[in-house]
């Protein structure tokens, strides 16, 4: 049986794309998985093995060019399967290989027991803002459209919570793509992330967080605080709020 493949750790700015749910195609001279991004083709990449070794890149083709690969497994064991790399992925213009990169089994890490998180700011003074309180789960039946676009790609949907306001909503969700919390009032910045993110130019992203990374929520009421970029507070506080501890996909 044939199964997909999550990458999952890469936290360098240019390339937090990598990161996302790899699915199987058999294809017809060459087995690869793929990570296709509809909404934003510069996202689109494909996994598979070239010269005996798993590589990442956007081209298909039996023997990419170095220069159009994003990443390479360098084991020095063979690695007959994507898991087998351990922490062996190797980044272009890289010396050393990436040791935060883990490789999950058919779903990415994800806060699926979490029904509800709460957001609020280190602060003594008391500060909110529209990306504190209390965020409901977003599963896409909260608005028109939002179900088929949740099936549509649902690992950029697995970590994204909402909470009604006076003038629509407001969304706190985790993208892959872009390996960071961010804060909206609109869910089509849950896509067009990664490559088709513009930070300085968007007019709906409220607040993000600045330093790409994934801390699990190990425990019951667990917190977790991200460097973000409210110029008044540096510092957000994001608590797991549900009744059990984050179920973690499997390692292999």
């Amino acid at each position: 049986e044939n199964v997909d493949y999550c990458i999952w750790g890469r936290a360098e700015n240019t390339t937090t794309y990598v990161n996302g749910l790899y699915t199987y195609n058999a294809g017809t001279s060459l087995s690869y998985y793929e990570k296709i991004d509809e909404d934003c083709p510069a996202n689109n990449l494909y996994l598979y093995k070239a010269s005996g070794k798993w590589v990442i890149t956007p081209v298909l083709t039996n023997n990419p060019p170095d220069w159009q690969v994003i990443a390479k497994c360098n084991s020095p064991q063979p690695s007959p399967l994507p898991t087998d790399c351990g922490n062996y992925w190797t980044f272009a213009d890289e010396n050393e290989p990436d040791a935060s990169i883990d490789v999950y089994e058919n779903e990415c890490p994800n806060l699926d027991v979490c029904d509800e998180i709460l957001a609020h700011y280190w602060s003594l003074e008391g500060d909110t803002d529209d990306c504190t309180g209390p965020f409901e789960r977003w599963t896409g039946q909260e608005e028109e459209g939002g179900y088929e676009k949740y099936n549509n790609n649902p690992v950029l949907f697995d970590n994204c919570f909402y909470a009604p306001r006076i003038r629509g909503s407001t969304y706190l969700f985790f993208s892959p793509y872009d390996f960071r919390w961010i804060c909206s009032n609109t869910t089509d910045d849950m896509t067009n992330g990664g490559q088709c993110r513009d930070y300085n130019n968007s007019a709906t992203i409220l607040n993000y967080q600045l330093d790409p990374a994934w801390f699990k929520f190990k425990q019951i009421k667990s917190i977790n605080d991200y460097s973000w970029s409210f110029t008044e507070q540096e510092t957000i506080l994001i608590e797991c709020t549900s009744s059990s501890p984050t179920k973690a996909p499997t390692l292999s």
